[in-house]
């Protein structure tokens, strides 16, 4: 159906009539004919088409058009359900329909189970008569055979028998000892075993040991008295006594700072086979550089040993001419250049007749970078070894 605004362009901005202001030269909406033409096509379809033959002399021809269609059911109403409205269905009985609805004695009888049932997080709190519970579970004869199963005080009673390849679920597992060394064992049949100690008071409360069947230990790995994380062979596998640049000024634990000061050989077996004078070199403020090893680039070293600072030779000279009564610089060699004035000076070509000496000087500054020290460029680290 088209509004007024589609035929005539003296509609207001909604497309709709307006009276109009000639004071202020808006003129009001013209009727048009095309538009009342559309209106009365409208109305007359929908009589029409209800079945009803047109009659000049009927006002309410329209409204039992409508009323004829609602009745014969030609608006289509549709079932309810989760993509769209429609006729709902009342049910009284639990389900897993998505299309009936229920009633309010189907949410009483709910409510009324949900008030009896228990809550998971009371984990059992709830539970109204606790020993009638535990009596219907049967554990009450469970614990009366277990009671005559464990033996408290036998270290080595078997608490459990199974076969090869079975699985064995116990829960938490709390071995408490009446020793200074808590442990489990794990043992074949050749009488090598597998064992895992504790001793809170050690430095390394946590050990586990592989023997053979004389109670030799073959090997051991042990965990020290400090916080952090496991590491696998290829996160640590720098071998003891390497310096490693680290970028912080403080020593992170389990390392040493390389500063030349001494270790307990003892407390750090391995640090002492790389340095058994007992002493971490001192790097501080020191470049390291790669061993010879017979090259000849650097002969005559030994690994560890300090090398003071050094520079390759400078060398240069320079020829003066004398003549009767001035002097003239005659040729320059290596690190020395010359630079030509022929008013006077040592490379004057004639007399300037100025009395007193001339000299040449070398600097380098002048044309290089220079300290108190040679060095090549370079990042300051903290060297630090791993103690061990």
């Amino acid at each position: 159906m088209q509004k007024i605004g589609d035929i005539t362009n003296t509609a207001d901005k909604n497309g709709e009539f307006t009276n109009g202001n000639v004071a202020a030269g808006i003129a009001p909406t013209i009727l048009d004919a095309g538009w009342f033409n559309t209106v009365q096509r409208e109305l007359i379809n929908a009589i029409l088409g209800s079945g009803i033959k047109l009659d000049s002399k009927n006002d309410s021809q329209l409204f039992a058009a409508i009323k004829k269609l609602i009745d014969s059911s030609a608006v289509e109403v549709h079932d309810a359900s989760l993509t769209q409205k429609g006729i709902v269905q009342l049910t009284d009985v639990t389900g897993s329909s998505n299309t009936l609805a229920a009633t309010q004695k189907l949410i009483t009888d709910v409510n009324n189970n949900a008030n009896t049932r228990l809550v998971k997080n009371q984990n059992g709190a709830d539970i109204p008569d606790k020993s009638e519970f535990v009596k219907n579970l049967g554990l009450s004869e469970t614990v009366t055979k277990a009671n005559s199963a464990v033996s408290k005080t036998d270290a080595d009673s078997t608490y459990a028998r199974k076969k090869s390849q079975d699985d064995f679920t116990c829960g938490s597992l709390n071995v408490v000892a009446n020793h200074e060394y808590p442990g489990i064992k794990l043992e074949k049949k050749d009488g090598r075993y597998v064992q895992i100690y504790a001793n809170p008071d050690e430095q390394d409360p946590l050990t586990i040991s592989y023997r053979d069947k004389n109670g030799d230990t073959i090997y051991y790995a042990s965990v020290q008295k400090k916080s952090g994380i496991l590491a696998m062979l290829d996160d640590i596998n720098v071998p003891v006594g390497v310096p490693l640049p680290y970028p912080h000024r403080y020593t992170p634990a389990g390392y040493l700072t390389c500063n030349g000061q001494t270790f307990d050989k003892s407390l750090y077996p391995k640090l002492a086979e790389a340095y058994p004078a007992g002493r971490v070199p001192d790097l501080r403020g020191e470049f390291i550089r790669g061993w010879d090893d017979s090259r000849g680039v650097d002969p005559g070293r030994v690994c560890g040993t300090w090398q003071g600072d050094a520079m390759q030779n400078i060398t240069g000279g320079f020829t003066i001419r004398r003549h009767k009564s001035w002097s003239q610089l005659q040729s320059v060699t290596g690190c020395f250049d010359s630079k030509f004035n022929s008013s006077s000076g040592l490379v004057a070509n004639q007399s300037s007749g100025e009395h007193g000496e001339d000299g040449v000087t070398f600097d380098a500054s002048r044309v290089a970078r220079t300290a108190n020290e040679t060095r090549p460029r370079n990042v300051a680290f903290n060297y630090i070894v791993r103690a061990a």
